[in-house]
């Protein structure tokens, strides 16, 4: 479903490298490596390079063999098995056919991994984050000024 040069790139991408930094590494320019990571998020129908290289790095995580990269053809290989704790399809535990990357489906049921706390998921998870930060700018503060009074006490002591 993906080029080996779109493969390449992906590889990259999900190290965190910029358009800028692949297009080094790969002696290509960053128009060429936006169209090809571009390529492969349209091809897979996901919306942002964000979402593609998630699935990517999902699929590599799910201990999918990455030597089958290249499927423009069948090569009557077996489709590896996933674990049962990777949580991937309801259809035997399989990834269903010779899909290089999971689709959407398959990403949702995939993401398992937490990010944030489950307090700042749900309804009121924007308030909990608003007063997250709140808390933490408080603090912030808080220690700002003790430190500005330790300052004043001990210039003080010393001015005496």
């Amino acid at each position: 479903m993906l080029t080996a040069k779109q493969c390449e790139a992906l590889e990259l991408l999900i190290e965190h490298k910029t358009s800028k930094e692949i297009s080094r590494i790969l002696g290509i320019s960053p128009h060429t490596v936006d169209q090809r990571i571009d390529g492969a998020r349209a091809r897979l129908g996901f919306a942002s390079r964000g979402e593609l290289a998630h699935a990517y790095r999902t699929r590599r995580m799910a201990g999918a063999d990455l030597s089958e990269r290249l499927t423009h053809e069948n090569s009557h290989m077996p489709i590896p098995s996933v674990p049962a704790e990777a949580g991937v399809g309801e259809r035997g535990g399989r990834l269903q056919g010779g899909s290089f990357l999971l689709g959407r489906d398959e990403l949702a049921k995939v993401s398992d991994h937490r990010v944030v706390p489950e307090l700042f998921d749900g309804q009121l998870g924007t308030l909990a984050r608003l007063a997250a930060i709140f808390l933490i700018t408080l603090l912030i503060l808080m220690a700002v000024l003790a430190g500005f009074s330790t300052y004043v006490t001990i210039s003080e002591s010393f001015a005496r």
